[in-house]
């Protein structure tokens, strides 16, 4: 019966083998039981999928297995948040953790106007006859969440996206009128403007990774300390589980803040050596 399928589709959706049917190349899902046994491990061992010749799934190896050894597979990169939603565990070491950092303009900043038009669609220069009826929705003094892993190069392009938006946030009446001159410009494609730009960028990257950690009301290394009692949060229970899910959000803002912070220092530094004569 139809209520059913909703049931169903919840309770199978963990299982689910996304398969590439090689003879009509397309993709399909299918329940694969003795697949869906192989153990998560990264770098994978392992790659699947549906031979049309031999009518039925193939796990291929990538590499020589010994006799009486287990056979994983990878089940992709994802944060800590994802493994625990839809496969039941948390991997102890993950280095695709994800944090939530937060970035919004002052509403007093004088590049609002500018900003706003540009994103409205009207451009720059015509920023006096537009008035503000068309960007009076507020969008850049909204705050705006970003979650992202400490990668830059993420497959997602998480990290880019956020970096980009912040750029924007920080640009100069002057950097933005220079952006709006590509037609193809999109906030979440802002290339580095200038030293000044990235410096600010940076630090409010920083800042948006400390507010996200003080919003925990303990702290990484508090996590850390209790995750050495594995007689409290044994392996695999729910109790480490939920641990690491919080202790890795938590290395995820700290890593962003120091990348914040001591990337800005770099910068900085360069440009002072610059200003140095010979």
């Amino acid at each position: 019966p139809i209520p059913c399928v909703p049931w169903q589709s919840q309770t199978s959706g963990h299982n689910n083998t996304n398969i590439r049917h090689v003879h009509r190349r397309h993709k399909t899902e299918g329940l694969v039981p003795m697949a869906d046994m192989l153990n998560h491990k990264r770098p994978r061992q392992t790659k699947w999928t549906y031979v049309q010749a031999r009518r039925g799934f193939v796990i291929t190896s990538l590499r020589s297995i010994n006799r009486n050894l287990e056979v994983f597979d990878s089940y992709g990169r994802k944060c800590n948040s994802r493994f625990f939603i839809n496969y039941g565990f948390v991997p102890e070491v993950n280095e695709d953790n994800e944090a939530i950092v937060v970035f919004k303009m002052d509403a007093k900043d004088p590049t609002l106007q500018i900003k706003q038009n540009l994103l409205a669609g009207i451009r720059p220069w015509n920023i006096e006859a537009s008035g503000s009826s068309r960007n009076a929705d507020g969008t850049l003094t909204r705050p705006k969440s970003f979650q992202i892993p400490i990668q830059y190069d993420d497959l997602n392009n998480k990290v880019k996206e956020a970096i980009s938006y912040i750029r924007f946030l920080v640009a100069t009446d002057e950097e933005v009128r220079h952006l709006a001159k590509d037609n193809r410009f999109r906030v979440t494609h802002v290339p580095p403007v200038s030293a000044r730009n990235e410096m600010h960028a940076l630090q409010l990257l920083a800042e948006a990774a400390r507010t996200a950690l003080n919003r925990f009301p303990e702290s990484l290394a508090h996590d850390e300390k209790l995750l050495e009692d594995f007689e409290r949060y044994p392996k695999f229970s729910n109790a480490r589980n939920i641990l690491l899910m919080r202790r890795g959000e938590k290395s995820c803002s700290f890593a962003l803040h120091q990348l914040g912070r001591n990337m800005r220092s770099v910068v900085e530094s360069v440009q002072k050596r610059k200003k140095v004569p010979n």
